[in-house]
């Protein structure tokens, strides 16, 4: 997501909230000709569950696919 000509992403296990983004400004963002991305270097991101429980994802996001690391 683009806002603000800054880069966003909702992490796969990220179900607090929508507005609970990771910001990728520190992040390279390589836009492919079918319309994904591919983030570098990887995604690292603490947020809350529904239920208040802080959690940690950290993964890879390549050609629009994410995977754990």
């Amino acid at each position: 997501m683009l806002l603000d000509n800054r880069w966003y992403c909702r992490v796969p296990y990220d179900r607090s909230n929508d507005m609970d983004l990771s910001d990728l400004s520190n992040h390279q963002i390589i836009e492919h000709e079918d319309g994904t991305i591919t983030v570098s270097p990887s995604i690292g991101h603490t947020g809350n569950t529904p239920n208040g429980e802080k959690f940690y994802w950290h993964g890879f996001l390549e050609h629009g696919e994410w995977r754990d690391a």
